[in-house]
């Protein structure tokens, strides 16, 4: 049997882990915590003293399952391995399920890098990509994940949900390490910063249509 058969066999037991179930999941849940912009400027008036520091970093607590120890699931219809560009595809039907969250997309991507470790280099869900997690979720054409910049970008059509509040943009930029998230709109759509755990109170800034 060649090496590369090896890696291949260990690449379809192994691929579907909690690292990088974890990664699309953490990164598309920071998208999410724009939500939460919408509705604290308001509360913040309303609201007799200072606002808490911590208050931020609590929100992104009940987002991130990279502390999870849940067993990660993913299926799809056909598996592809690009041996010379070291790529995987997974075709039709995507879903990667985690305890109660859920990705669905209709293709998902991931380019490897290294040696015989594998590392991944990007993650890509195409085609009707959709997180959910309770009343939460989100979705877009697309949603790119580039592990080495720590950058997670949804594209097109973007939808943000949390219960009641919604927040839409063609394109939404998630610096992960900087724990700071940008929502790019149209025409008389929101457009927000969000400094999770830096700023007592986050940044709101709407463009309006011409």
């Amino acid at each position: 049997m060649s090496p590369w058969s090896c890696h291949l066999r260990t690449l379809e037991r192994r691929l579907p882990t909690r690292f990088n179930a974890r990664f699309l999941i953490a990164s598309l849940w920071w998208a999410l915590v724009t939500i939460a912009v919408l509705a604290r400027p308001l509360a913040a008036e309303r609201s007799p003293g200072p606002p808490r520091a911590d208050a931020n970093a609590n929100w992104l607590s009940s987002f991130t399952l990279s502390q999870s120890a849940e067993p990660v699931f993913l299926k799809a219809n056909r598996l592809e391995f690009d041996y010379k560009n070291r790529v995987l595809v997974y075709r039709g039907n995507v879903e990667v399920r985690q305890a109660d969250a859920r990705l669905f997309a209709e293709e998902v991507q991931v380019a490897l890098s290294g040696g015989e470790q594998f590392e991944i280099r990007e993650i890509r869900a195409r085609g009707n990509v959709r997180l959910e997690q309770g009343e939460r979720w989100a979705q877009a054409r697309e949603a790119v994940f580039d592990q080495f910049k720590r950058v997670a970008t949804l594209n097109g059509d973007a939808v943000l949900h949390d219960g009641r509040n919604e927040v839409q943009g063609e394109r939404v930029i998630l610096y992960l390490d900087e724990q700071r998230s940008i929502v790019e709109g149209g025409k008389g759509r929101v457009q927000a910063v969000f400094y999770p755990g830096k700023l007592a109170t986050p940044t709101v800034s709407v463009s309006e249509g011409r």
